[in-house]
């Protein structure tokens, strides 16, 4: 693959096997692209993506945030305005879902019935699973080494159901977006086909000096802010290293 950047490291454009993506920055180093728009409040927090273009068609997302941790996102596209609803684990930092409430938004501002599904994760927080009430397997993947969704998982039975729903979340604190597809950082944008983040760490060396690195490895390593990784113990226990010493194990 071949990559080129602005003067500022940020990833401009990517060629592959399958053509050339290109990335459009603002001046606070905020992500914006070609037919989708982001918008983010003074955080730096994603609260709006929009899509209106004759091959995308039209679609919206909202977001509402406790904190840094995504807590609703209300889509709004051709089909209806649904509202989905995270719980997290308050163990281990609270960036491990644990369930997803998911509702209907009819045109008087009024809410269906609720739709609840368990989140099956992993020990870093990703999730594998999601099932509903009844224990049927609502959506499932696998991932690659550093976190791309390779695809479904879902038993011959349980495909293409009324009950099938997605799940956006990838490691913690991260959020897929299928237009770019790239991973939302917080604050920065993840590239789980080459496992590093696309502009350079905001803090930057007091998060390690490699300054695009996600983690050593990805298997006991997580940034939920994209800022600098934290080496996981166990489930409930988090350690966040900044800047530390220590075996640099990553060729990225």
């Amino acid at each position: 693959m071949r990559f080129t950047y602005d003067a500022l490291g940020r990833l401009l454009t990517e060629t592959g096997a399958t053509g050339e993506l290109a990335r459009d920055w603002d001046s606070l180093s905020n992500l914006r692209r070609g037919e989708s728009r982001y918008h983010y409040d003074r955080a730096g927090r994603l609260t709006r993506a929009g899509t209106l273009s004759p091959t995308l068609g039209y679609g919206q997302e909202r977001f509402a945030w406790d904190g840094f941790r995504l807590r609703q996102a209300l889509t709004e596209d051709a089909h209806g305005t649904q509202v989905r609803t995270w719980l997290y684990d308050p163990a281990g930092g609270g960036y491990t879902p644990i369930a997803a409430i998911d509702q209907g938004l009819g045109p008087d501002e009024g809410v269906g019935p609720a739709l609840i599904y368990s989140v099956h994760t992993d020990p870093l927080g990703t999730p594998r699973e999601l099932t509903d009430t009844d224990g049927r397997i609502a959506w499932s993947a696998r991932y690659s080494a550093w976190g791309q969704r390779l695809g479904p998982v879902l038993l011959e039975a349980d495909r293409h159901t009324p009950f099938a729903t997605d799940c956006p979340l990838r490691y913690p604190g991260q959020y897929a977006d299928d237009e770019t597809g790239l991973h939302y950082n917080t604050f920065r944008y993840y590239d789980p086909e080459i496992g590093r983040f696309i502009s350079p760490d905001p803090i930057g060396l007091v998060g390690g000096f490699n300054l695009y690195q996600y983690a050593p490895n990805a298997t006991g390593w997580i940034d939920p802010l994209g800022w600098a990784s934290g080496f996981v113990l166990d489930p409930n226990t988090l350690i966040h290293r900044i800047g530390g010493g220590g075996i640099d194990n990553s060729i990225r």
